[in-house]
């Protein structure tokens, strides 16, 4: 490397000589010192990781207790504006028991009251009083205790009684809660005040009883119009087991239709082999007719799916009367291609619906609206009660949806009680809001009822409603 060889073995011979074991006592202890020092710095670096990590969980600790005592408050800002009686067993035994502001007010107890912890029978208050059936029962306690121990209680009635002889209706749920293994760990208790709805239903069984002894009076002068009608539903029955629908599909740019087997049934024609284009449905269509059916079609080509009724003359000059529901399809381009639609045979409904409003019309003395409602919610009669009760005249309301009677926010519920109907739940003194012709909101108690033909089908909605906004 170029050194000068003496210069470099005498700066050699200068250099200290240790022996092996001094440099691996002082390798040794070097590492052990540099160890110590590693140790150190690692624990005060976890120590300051953990003091960190405490900050985190105090701080969340801090944040969930805020939370919980928010949730807290809410709950019980929401346990106090509900219209109802809330009781709540916090332990398995409902020894613990507390209310909303509305159970310490319909008790007549204080918030603190002893009785809500489950005093002894002797200690009890005395200032209401809790009936069963009629019969003096137990603290109103029982269904949640019930629930408590795991059974539910549902629609429970019961009544107190104040000391002034004040007697009130009470109606409500007991639902258990559970832990985390799904035992029993206390009880949840709403109860509603019914009294007004108990003596509403008393007057309405009166007037119905009433209404009832109207009809008896009037059956004797009915009974041979009526069995002559069953008679004539008997007959129709044997053509009415089966809804008959028929499909159809118009291809806008080749100007060719398909036609169901039904279909061509519906309109008698099941010796022809082309299917009829929409042109050539029209001119079956009756003449009185042609321009509203035109015009739903127009509104299907942009876009607005139709569901109307319309008359049709068959080739043998027959009158029918069909439903029929039709949407077009579009291209990307927004562009009609084809329309299809369905087509129901209702000539026999339409005319059961007569007869029903024949019917209606010998009880249009009643103060109640009595209407019929068809299954799709269209109005098919409507009575004098009716009119004085939603201010419309009868031309002007049938046909119509029955959705016109209900505010925005209740456009559905008559849709959906129907449904009900159909599925045959019974429907009776239903309180609801309605709106009137002139805009004026009214509160209605609702009787629904299945009208059905000769042959067990149901055809239509019977619906008897009475003004109770005074109550």
């Amino acid at each position: 490397y170029d050194f000068n060889e003496k210069e470099y073995m005498a700066a050699l011979n200068k250099v200290p000589r240790l022996s092996r074991e001094a440099v691996n006592t002082s390798m040794v202890f070097f590492m052990t010192f540099a160890n110590t020092i590693s140790q150190l710095s690692y624990i005060n670096f976890k120590l300051a990781q953990l003091l960190a990590e405490r900050d985190i969980l105090v701080n969340a600790l801090k944040e969930s207790e805020n939370s919980e005592r928010s949730r807290l408050e809410e709950l019980t800002a929401v346990l106090d504006a509900v219209p109802a009686t809330v009781l709540i067993a916090h332990d398995p035994q409902a020894i613990h028991i507390t209310g909303n502001k509305l159970a310490y007010e319909l008790f007549q107890i204080s918030k603190d009251y002893r009785e809500f912890k489950s005093t002894p029978e002797g200690e009890r208050s005395e200032k209401v009083r809790f009936l069963k059936n009629v019969m003096e029962n137990q603290h109103v306690q029982i269904p949640l205790r019930m629930a408590a121990t795991g059974t539910e209680v549902h629609d429970y009635e019961f009544d107190i009684v104040y000391p002034r002889d004040e007697l009130r209706h009470l109606l409500g749920n007991a639902r258990s809660l559970r832990d985390k293994h799904g035992n029993p760990r206390g009880s949840v208790a709403a109860f509603i005040d019914i009294t007004e709805r108990k003596e509403a239903e008393e007057i309405l069984k009166k007037a119905h009883d009433n209404l009832e002894n109207l009809v008896e009076e009037r059956t004797e002068q009915l009974e041979k119009a009526y069995n002559s009608l069953k008679e004539s539903e008997k007959k129709l029955a044997e053509a009415q087991k089966m809804s008959h629908i028929g499909n159809w599909e118009w291809d806008i740019i080749t100007d060719k239709a398909y036609w169901s087997e039904e279909l061509r049934r519906i309109f008698r024609l099941s010796s022809r082999n082309v299917d009829p284009t929409f042109s050539e449905y029209l001119s079956y269509v009756h003449p009185k007719d042609r321009a509203y059916v035109e015009n739903a079609f127009k509104k299907a080509i942009n876009g607005k799916p139709y569901s109307i009724d319309h008359r049709i003359i068959l080739d043998n000059g027959e009158e029918r009367t069909v439903h029929i529901k039709s949407e077009a399809i579009f291209d990307k381009k927004k562009i009609p291609i084809r329309v299809k639609g369905i087509v129901q045979d209702i000539t026999e409904r339409k005319k059961t619906e007569e007869k029903i409003q024949s019917l209606a019309n010998i009880v249009g003395s009643s103060n109640d609206a009595i209407i019929t409602i068809s299954l799709d919610g269209i109005i098919g009669s409507w009575n004098k009660g009716a009119e004085q009760i939603y201010g419309y005249s009868s031309e002007k309301i049938i046909g119509k949806s029955v959705s016109i009677l209900a505010s925005n926010n209740l456009k559905d519920e008559t849709k959906k009680l129907i449904e009900k109907v159909k599925l045959g739940e019974k429907i009776q003194y239903y309180r609801t809001s309605r709106l009137k012709k002139d805009g004026k909101l009214i509160y209605v108690s609702i009787v629904l009822s299945p009208v059905f033909d000769a042959s067990r089908e149901l055809v239509a909605i019977s619906a008897i409603a009475r003004d109770i906004t005074e109550n």
